[in-house]
Protein backbone atom coordinates (compact mmCIF):
# COMPACT_ATOMS: atom_id res chain seq x y z
CA UNK A 1 0.00 0.00 0.00
CA UNK A 2 1.50 3.28 -1.13
CA UNK A 3 -1.06 5.88 -0.03
CA UNK A 4 0.20 9.37 0.75
CA UNK A 5 -3.04 10.87 2.07
CA UNK A 6 -4.90 14.00 1.00
CA UNK A 7 -3.64 17.35 2.29
CA UNK A 8 -6.03 18.82 4.87
CA UNK A 9 -8.06 15.61 5.23
CA UNK A 10 -8.06 12.68 7.58
CA UNK A 11 -8.42 10.43 4.59
CA UNK A 12 -8.51 6.81 5.74
CA UNK A 13 -5.38 6.03 3.73
CA UNK A 14 -4.45 3.19 6.08
CA UNK A 15 -7.89 1.56 5.82
CA UNK A 16 -8.09 -1.05 3.04
CA UNK A 17 -11.40 -2.68 2.17
CA UNK A 18 -12.12 -6.33 1.31
CA UNK A 19 -14.90 -8.30 -0.40
CA UNK A 20 -15.60 -11.88 -1.46
CA UNK A 21 -17.48 -12.85 -4.62
CA UNK A 22 -20.41 -15.01 -3.44
CA UNK A 23 -20.35 -17.05 -6.66
CA UNK A 24 -16.74 -18.12 -7.09
CA UNK A 25 -15.00 -17.07 -3.86
CA UNK A 26 -12.69 -14.54 -5.55
CA UNK A 27 -11.17 -12.12 -3.03
CA UNK A 28 -10.94 -8.39 -3.69
CA UNK A 29 -8.84 -5.81 -1.85
CA UNK A 30 -9.16 -2.06 -2.52
CA UNK A 31 -7.25 0.89 -1.04
CA UNK A 32 -5.87 4.38 -1.73
CA UNK A 33 -2.55 4.19 -3.57
CA UNK A 34 -0.29 6.91 -5.00
CA UNK A 35 1.79 4.66 -7.30
CA UNK A 36 -0.24 5.59 -10.39
CA UNK A 37 -0.02 9.38 -10.39
CA UNK A 38 1.73 10.59 -7.23
CA UNK A 39 -1.60 11.26 -5.49
CA UNK A 40 -3.93 8.69 -3.97
CA UNK A 41 -6.14 6.81 -6.43
CA UNK A 42 -8.45 3.84 -5.82
CA UNK A 43 -6.50 0.60 -6.37
CA UNK A 44 -7.72 -2.98 -6.60
CA UNK A 45 -6.05 -6.38 -6.42
CA UNK A 46 -7.77 -9.75 -6.95
CA UNK A 47 -7.03 -13.26 -5.68
CA UNK A 48 -8.67 -16.30 -7.24
CA UNK A 49 -6.77 -18.87 -5.16
CA UNK A 50 -7.93 -18.08 -1.64
CA UNK A 51 -5.31 -15.38 -1.07
CA UNK A 52 -2.22 -17.44 -1.95
CA UNK A 53 -1.44 -14.96 -4.76
CA UNK A 54 -2.77 -11.56 -5.81
CA UNK A 55 -2.95 -9.70 -9.11
CA UNK A 56 -0.87 -6.58 -9.66
CA UNK A 57 -2.79 -3.54 -8.37
CA UNK A 58 -4.80 -1.63 -10.98
CA UNK A 59 -6.08 1.91 -10.81
CA UNK A 60 -9.88 1.96 -10.59
CA UNK A 61 -10.70 5.65 -10.05
CA UNK A 62 -10.99 7.45 -13.38
CA UNK A 63 -10.90 11.13 -12.47
CA UNK A 64 -8.01 13.40 -13.40
CA UNK A 65 -4.65 11.84 -12.47
CA UNK A 66 -3.66 14.75 -10.22
CA UNK A 67 -6.89 14.73 -8.19
CA UNK A 68 -6.79 12.50 -5.10
CA UNK A 69 -9.41 10.05 -3.90
CA UNK A 70 -9.80 8.70 -0.37
CA UNK A 71 -11.68 6.32 1.91
CA UNK A 72 -11.92 3.53 -0.66
CA UNK A 73 -14.39 0.64 -0.34
CA UNK A 74 -15.11 -2.51 -2.36
CA UNK A 75 -18.15 -4.78 -2.66
CA UNK A 76 -19.48 -7.60 -4.81
CA UNK A 77 -23.05 -8.43 -5.78
CA UNK A 78 -24.97 -11.61 -6.60
CA UNK A 79 -24.32 -11.12 -10.33
CA UNK A 80 -20.56 -11.54 -9.78
CA UNK A 81 -19.82 -7.86 -10.35
CA UNK A 82 -17.39 -5.86 -8.23
CA UNK A 83 -17.68 -2.16 -7.35
CA UNK A 84 -15.20 0.27 -5.84
CA UNK A 85 -16.44 3.44 -4.13
CA UNK A 86 -14.46 6.46 -2.92
CA UNK A 87 -14.54 10.13 -2.03
CA UNK A 88 -12.97 12.41 -4.63
CA UNK A 89 -12.16 16.08 -5.13
CA UNK A 90 -12.63 15.82 -8.92
CA UNK A 91 -15.48 18.37 -9.00
CA UNK A 92 -13.72 20.84 -6.70
CA UNK A 93 -13.41 24.31 -8.18
CA UNK A 94 -9.98 24.97 -6.67
CA UNK A 95 -10.79 25.25 -2.96
CA UNK A 96 -9.57 21.73 -2.20
CA UNK A 97 -12.59 21.06 0.01
CA UNK A 98 -15.49 20.09 -2.26
CA UNK A 99 -16.05 16.33 -2.01
CA UNK A 100 -18.18 13.84 -3.94
CA UNK A 101 -18.70 10.09 -3.69
CA UNK A 102 -18.16 7.98 -6.85
CA UNK A 103 -18.56 4.29 -7.65
CA UNK A 104 -16.90 2.34 -10.49
CA UNK A 105 -18.37 -1.06 -11.43
CA UNK A 106 -16.67 -4.01 -13.13
CA UNK A 107 -18.71 -6.68 -14.86
CA UNK A 108 -15.63 -8.83 -15.62
CA UNK A 109 -14.26 -9.58 -12.13
CA UNK A 110 -12.10 -6.46 -11.92
CA UNK A 111 -10.36 -6.82 -15.30
CA UNK A 112 -11.88 -3.51 -16.42
CA UNK A 113 -14.17 -0.90 -14.90
CA UNK A 114 -16.94 1.25 -16.28
CA UNK A 115 -16.68 5.01 -16.00
CA UNK A 116 -17.20 6.21 -12.43
CA UNK A 117 -20.74 7.19 -11.46
CA UNK A 118 -21.23 10.25 -9.27
CA UNK A 119 -23.46 8.91 -6.49
CA UNK A 120 -23.59 12.12 -4.47
CA UNK A 121 -26.02 14.48 -6.18
CA UNK A 122 -23.95 17.54 -5.39
CA UNK A 123 -20.58 18.33 -3.87
CA UNK A 124 -20.20 18.66 -0.12
CA UNK A 125 -17.94 21.25 1.52
CA UNK A 126 -15.59 19.47 3.91
CA UNK A 127 -14.94 22.73 5.79
CA UNK A 128 -18.23 22.06 7.62
CA UNK A 129 -17.11 18.58 8.69
CA UNK A 130 -15.55 17.62 12.00
CA UNK A 131 -11.84 18.24 12.60
CA UNK A 132 -9.64 15.41 13.80
CA UNK A 133 -6.06 14.51 14.63
CA UNK A 134 -3.17 16.69 15.69
CA UNK A 135 -3.43 18.82 12.56
CA UNK A 136 -7.22 19.19 12.92
CA UNK A 137 -7.79 17.83 9.43
CA UNK A 138 -11.23 17.70 7.82
CA UNK A 139 -12.83 14.43 8.88
CA UNK A 140 -15.91 13.11 7.12
CA UNK A 141 -15.65 10.02 9.29
CA UNK A 142 -15.12 6.38 8.58
CA UNK A 143 -18.84 6.06 8.01
CA UNK A 144 -18.67 4.93 4.42
CA UNK A 145 -20.07 1.72 3.11
CA UNK A 146 -20.61 -0.13 -0.12
CA UNK A 147 -22.72 -3.28 -0.33
CA UNK A 148 -24.00 -5.44 -3.16
CA UNK A 149 -27.34 -7.13 -3.55
CA UNK A 150 -28.94 -8.71 -6.58
CA UNK A 151 -27.61 -6.79 -9.58
CA UNK A 152 -27.12 -3.51 -7.71
CA UNK A 153 -24.75 -1.76 -5.34
CA UNK A 154 -25.71 0.45 -2.41
CA UNK A 155 -23.46 3.28 -1.25
CA UNK A 156 -23.45 4.99 2.15
CA UNK A 157 -21.34 8.15 2.69
CA UNK A 158 -21.05 11.28 4.79
CA UNK A 159 -21.77 14.74 3.39
CA UNK A 160 -22.21 18.25 4.83
CA UNK A 161 -25.38 19.42 3.10
CA UNK A 162 -27.89 20.08 5.87
CA UNK A 163 -28.02 23.19 8.04
CA UNK A 164 -26.79 22.57 11.56
CA UNK A 165 -29.28 22.90 14.38
CA UNK A 166 -26.42 23.39 16.86
CA UNK A 167 -24.01 25.80 15.18
CA UNK A 168 -23.91 28.02 12.10
CA UNK A 169 -23.01 26.36 8.84
CA UNK A 170 -23.59 22.80 7.80
CA UNK A 171 -23.19 19.52 9.62
CA UNK A 172 -22.18 16.05 8.51
CA UNK A 173 -25.00 13.64 7.83
CA UNK A 174 -25.24 10.17 6.30
CA UNK A 175 -26.60 9.69 2.77
CA UNK A 176 -27.36 6.54 0.79
CA UNK A 177 -28.10 5.68 -2.82
CA UNK A 178 -28.26 2.65 -5.08
CA UNK A 179 -26.39 2.32 -8.35
CA UNK A 180 -25.99 -0.27 -11.10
Amino acid sequence: MLGVGVPGFRSGTILPSFAVDPNDGALYAAWADARFSGVDQAALSVSTDGGASWSAPVRVSDGPAGVPVFTVGVATNDAGEVAVGYYTLRNDGGEGTMVDYYVNVSRDHGASFRKGVRVSRRSSDARAAARAGQSLSFFLGDYVGLAGGGTRFFALWTATRKKSQLRPGRQPDIFAAGTR
